[in-house]
């Protein structure tokens, strides 16, 4: 059996993704006998980097927003007029 294991260019293959980068895609092939017969064994390395950028958007940027709003508003008065009064 004949495996074509041949590099696609780069990038013509992964559609872009806002979390991930693709930086090389490894293609090997290996022949071996297996009960009298040739068999064919595709291994496929990817390597990828993790954006930093998406965390500190997604992650990072709303939850110190949300904790300074939930700080703001604990020492905030709720009027201006001065204390209530029962009525």
């Amino acid at each position: 059996m004949d495996v074509n294991t041949t590099k696609p260019p780069k990038d013509s293959y992964f559609s872009g993704n806002a979390e991930w980068e693709l930086l090389n895609v490894t293609v090997r092939a290996t022949k071996f006998m297996e009960d009298g017969e040739e068999r064919v064994e595709v291994h496929y390395i990817i390597h990828l980097r993790r954006r930093p950028v998406y965390y500190i958007t997604v992650i990072v940027a709303p939850t110190f927003l949300i904790s300074a709003l939930s700080i703001l508003g604990i020492f905030t008065p709720g009027t201006n007029d001065g204390p209530r009064g029962e009525k």
